[in-house]
């Protein structure tokens, strides 16, 4: 079982890179387009490139719900309280960011078809929800919690990869507060200071990657030094 949790964990890693690659090569690999969602509408050749993108970015979201459970099962008797708040959240960010795959898979290549300008509007809008409120905010604010709740309980065995899975988490807070407050996204990096607190974030994925090994070697909550 760890083992099948540490392919998951590495597949949770691996998925958003790959669906970022897919979701760059839809905008054909056009910063600028990239800075303007909506431009996508219209081109009707780069609708199932979205599609898939949107796909691969939920099924890494999903992949992380076996990891979830299983934390939870491994952890709630050293605080079932902390425990039970942080696996709800890490539940309720995966079915966040899931959500925003699948409204990108589904309702955007439609609206990419049919390319009039109130597809247009309409794409600008589901885009926005998707990578500001969804992505930006909301699942951020509950994968920190998550990420802060694992941290702290495993931090006595492993403290390196606990505080690693901490400070992660409040990168991830604070990168919420971020895109709630300017309504930025998260791959929008105006200044140091928005780099810095998405660095933070972005250490979730390497993260993940000790998690997948730490599971793969029988090594998570196991009394061995590191």
């Amino acid at each position: 079982m760890p083992r099948v949790m540490a392919i998951s964990a590495w597949l949770a890693a691996l998925l958003p890179l790959v669906a970022l690659v897919a979701f760059v090569s839809a905008y054909r690999v056009d910063v600028g387009r990239l800075a303007d969602l909506p431009s996508i509408v219209g081109d009707r050749g780069a609708a199932p490139t979205l599609r898939l993108a949107g796909l691969l970015d939920m099924s890494a979201y999903l992949a992380i719900a076996p990891v979830v459970l299983y934390l939870h099962h491994r952890l709630r008797d050293r605080a079932p309280d902390l425990m039970g708040l942080a696996t709800s959240a890490g539940l309720a960010y995966l079915l966040l960011g899931s959500l925003g795959g699948t409204l990108l898979a589904t309702v955007g290549p439609p609206l990419v078809e049919e390319g009039s300008e109130a597809a247009r509007t309409t794409f600008g809008a589901i885009a926005t929800m998707v990578t500001i409120t969804l992505w930006g905010t909301l699942e951020s604010i509950f994968l920190g919690v998550w990420l802060i709740g694992v941290g702290w309980l495993v931090r006595a065995e492993r403290f390196a990869f606990g505080m690693l899975g901490v400070v992660a988490g409040v990168g991830a807070v604070l990168s919420a507060a971020r895109s709630g407050i300017t309504g930025r996204s998260v791959g929008d990096l105006p200044g140091p200071l928005d780099v810095l607190v998405v660095g933070l974030l972005g250490l979730y994925v390497p993260w993940l990657v000790w998690l997948g090994v730490l599971l793969y070697r029988h090594q998570l909550l196991e009394p061995t030094s590191e």
